[in-house]
């Protein structure tokens, strides 16, 4: 808890002559959660690259409230889904499935019906460049920090990047985008554990 007390003092430094005034902060936040709001769903292919050099790719559908789905490619087809109160985490490797509640995952902060950041999070950082916008927020809850990029010009969410306590991070890059389709499978973001192969 001291590490995360230090870590956002050392933030809210940095950050403080590029955020300006208190009104400047909440209406680029604002705008920020106008933009993602009209995210009803998406989905796009992933890249996901860890701190340990790891690098897996996949297939992201989320639904707002509440459901999010990742398909992991082969090797990893690991499976992560939101059925709108959990996270479940299939591990192909131990055939083992793990529970979190969505609170303390900082997907919740994209997950709601109406996006209202500062229920779970404080703003550290925004950034506006041409046509890239990146805003890092903390999680209140879990202390993580999750910096979400968007595209400006689209107002389309490419990508984020998150960081636990420990100083873990993984980047998620976004590719092949669709904006609001729709998902006629009614068991999208229902977990259904898969069977074990013959090799296991």
């Amino acid at each position: 808890m001291h590490f995360c007390k230090n870590l956002i003092f050392f933030f809210s430094l940095i950050c403080m002559p590029f955020l300006g005034k208190a009104t400047d902060i909440t209406t680029n936040l604002h705008r920020v959660e106008k933009q993602l709001d009209a995210i009803k769903t998406l989905r796009a292919n992933f890249t996901q690259k860890n701190s340990d050099g790891t690098i897996f790719k996949g297939e992201l559908f989320l639904k707002r409230p509440g459901y999010i789905k990742f398909l992991y490619d082969v090797p990893a087809e690991m499976v992560i889904v939101s059925n709108g109160e959990r996270l479940i985490y299939f591990d192909p490797s131990t055939h083992q499935t793990s529970y979190l509640p969505l609170e303390n995952s900082p997907a919740q902060l994209l997950l709601e019906a109406h996006l209202d950041f500062t229920k779970h999070a404080t703003l550290i950082s925004f950034e506006e460049k041409e046509d890239r916008i990146k805003a890092t927020l903390k999680t209140l809850r879990t202390c993580h920090f999750i910096t979400l990029i968007i595209d400006s010009r689209t107002k389309t969410l490419t990508g984020w990047v998150t960081k636990d306590p420990q100083g873990n991070e993984v980047t998620m890059e976004f590719s092949s985008i669709q904006k609001n389709p729709v998902f006629s499978d009614p068991d999208l973001f229902v977990f259904k554990k898969p069977r074990r192969s013959k090799k296991n």
